[in-house]
């Protein structure tokens, strides 16, 4: 008989899973395969930009010289000769009065423009105005008495020719008419020193007249007021300096309309230019025009230290725009230039040494931050050390002097001057 087989104990089945503890920290083959991949690549960047950082001081830069690209007026290019100066009216004064006195009123403001003659101010004159009424009371005086004086000598004229009639009858005595005439004679007399009376009380008028004028301050020619010098009540005082001595001047007067340029010229240059000579005038103030001018004077006379003579440029086409005291320059432009400056363009001009040709082309090295680049250009005229560039070039650039000839398009290069 058999037995019976004993229960087995019960399996278990804990023990038969798959252990992942390891697989969940373990990457997978496709992963690694990322991971690396990025590894590498950041590896590379960082490598790269070691590279280029090292590299730039590996290499050194290339030491250059520069200047700029200058934009010059067509006056200015095709002058003979540029002189620098300021802007003065052939006509301009300082206007104050002949005798001392204390302004009443002024009646012009700066800007005004005024004609010979016109009355620019007053001075106080109550005691003038007196004067002047008693000066003409005494002429009105002086003109009666020889008006009474002039009835007593008709009346004594006639009554000596009536003595005389009748000392020439018989009927009358010489001691009659010889009163009669001496007392003629002496009306005449009288007469005569009335009428220079008269005289002096007419030149004492006109003196007071003359002296109340002068309280009445006249522009001395057309003119445009540029300032006030004074203001109503201060004194003016002919040579006053400030106010210690008096103001010396109420207003000052210009003529705008002749307007020309004080300037100097070095003694070596004198012999190229001459006497109405055309020249262009260019205004700091005024950039987009010039205006025609001529030489009108060469002041006879040098300056031994500076080695300059002065010269004035008259402006011919002056315009309200122009004021005295403005800085201008001066171009003096050689005989039979006629070319209307003002309707060109202005013209680009670099160093002759910046240009470099190869065959028929030419170019120039334009400094790009610390990098230079080529840039074709058209050239034009030479005139002394420069070189019109017709295209190309826009005006401010910075170009490269006497470049290397293993400059390279995007060099590195060091600025070392200008």
């Amino acid at each position: 008989m058999t037995e019976p087989s004993s229960p087995r104990p019960p399996v278990d089945l804990s023990a038969l899973r798959i252990d992942r503890s390891r697989d969940a920290v373990r990457p997978r083959p496709a992963a690694r395969r990322l991971l690396f991949g990025l590894f590498g690549l950041a590896l590379l960047v960082a490598l790269a930009a070691l590279a280029l950082r090292f590299g730039r001081s590996i290499v050194p830069a290339a030491k250059v010289r520069v200047a700029t690209a200058r934009v010059i007026s067509p006056a200015r290019a095709d002058s003979i000769l540029t002189a620098s100066g300021y802007l003065v009216s052939r006509t301009q004064a300082a206007i104050g009065a002949k005798v001392s006195g204390r302004v009443e009123r002024i009646l012009v403001e700066e800007g005004s423009t005024v004609e010979r003659g016109q009355v620019l101010a007053i001075l106080e004159h109550a005691d003038l105005d007196a004067s002047l009424r008693a000066a003409r009371a005494a002429l009105s005086r002086a003109r009666a008495d020889v008006a009474e004086s002039e009835t007593i000598l008709a009346e004594d004229e006639r009554d000596a020719v009536r003595k005389r009639s009748l000392h020439d009858a018989g009927i009358g005595t010489r001691e009659d008419l010889e009163k009669a005439e001496a007392k003629r004679d002496a009306s005449a007399a009288r007469l005569e020193a009335l009428r220079q009376a008269v005289s002096l009380a007419e030149a004492r008028v006109r003196e007071s007249e003359e002296t109340l004028e002068n309280m009445y301050i006249r522009a001395p020619f057309d003119g445009t007021v540029i300032s006030k010098d004074a203001e109503v009540g201060e004194t003016i005082t002919p040579g006053g300096m400030g106010a210690a001595s008096g103001r010396g001047s109420v207003v000052t007067l210009a003529d705008l309309e002749h307007l020309e340029v004080e300037t100097d010229v070095k003694e070596d240059y004198i012999g190229r230019i001459a006497i109405g000579q055309e020249a262009r005038v260019e205004v700091d103030a005024v950039p987009d025009r010039a205006y025609r001018g001529r030489l009108r004077q060469i002041i006879p006379m040098g300056d031994r230290s500076r080695a300059v003579i002065q010269v004035k440029v008259e402006v011919v086409d002056a315009d309200e725009s122009l004021f005295p005291e403005m800085s201008a320059s001066v171009h003096f432009m050689p005989e039979g230039a006629r070319r209307a400056a003002a309707e060109e363009r202005p013209r680009i001009y670099v160093p002759a040494r910046a240009v470099w040709r190869r065959g028929e082309e030419s170019a120039v090295w334009v400094v790009r931050d610390d990098r230079v680049g080529a840039v074709p250009v058209v050239t034009g005229r030479e005139r002394e050390d420069l070189v019109e560039i017709r295209e190309g070039l826009s005006g401010g650039e910075r170009v490269v002097l006497d470049p290397a000839a293993d400059l390279s398009e995007g060099a590195r290069i060091e600025i070392n001057g200008g």
